[in-house]
């Protein structure tokens, strides 16, 4: 009996290690299927991401090669203005040099046009001088008036005393 009891023990033992495997099973089996949908869970988002990296890369690209083809534009632009620049001071040297004789004729105008402004400034001189005299022959002419009133002498006789005299 004791065997027995020790068999009937045995199997009671083993049918709960199947049932204890049996769980233990299940719950693998459940922890596989949610480990698979967490990663394909993540891997749909890492792809998500990594799409959206790859169009910003893509986009920054477009950009980068907008931007490249603007300054080769604008690089050919200044290279051709540089080519005038350099063209007109190269024509304008000439002008100054006199191979079509403007040095000359800016030197000619230049003391000209000092020569005028001398010639200005003595006119204005001269007038302020005219103005003075003319100021100081009214001041005579006022005093002689007067002093002809207190001698009694008249404009007239004055005059004719002036033709006398």
């Amino acid at each position: 009996e004791d065997a027995q009891a020790e068999a009937r023990s045995a199997r009671g033992e083993a049918g709960d290690v199947r049932e204890v495997e049996a769980r233990a099973a299940d719950k693998l089996t459940s922890a596989e299927a949610a480990a698979a949908e967490h990663l394909a869970a993540a891997r749909a988002h890492a792809r998500a991401e990594l799409d959206r990296a790859l169009a910003r890369v893509e986009e920054g690209r477009a950009e980068l090669a907008r931007q490249k083809s603007r300054e080769a534009a604008l690089g050919e632009k200044l290279a051709q203005r540089e080519d005038v620049i350099v063209e007109l001071r190269a024509r304008m040297g000439e002008y100054e040099v006199g191979v079509f004789g403007l040095r000359e004729a800016v030197q000619e105008a230049e003391r000209l046009r000092n020569s005028l402004q001398a010639r200005d400034d003595e006119v204005a001189r001269m007038t302020r001088e005219r103005n003075a005299r003319e100021s100081q022959l009214h001041d005579l002419a006022d005093e002689v008036t007067w002093l002809r009133e207190r001698a009694g002498i008249s404009s007239a006789g004055a005059a004719a005393g002036g033709e006398a005299g």
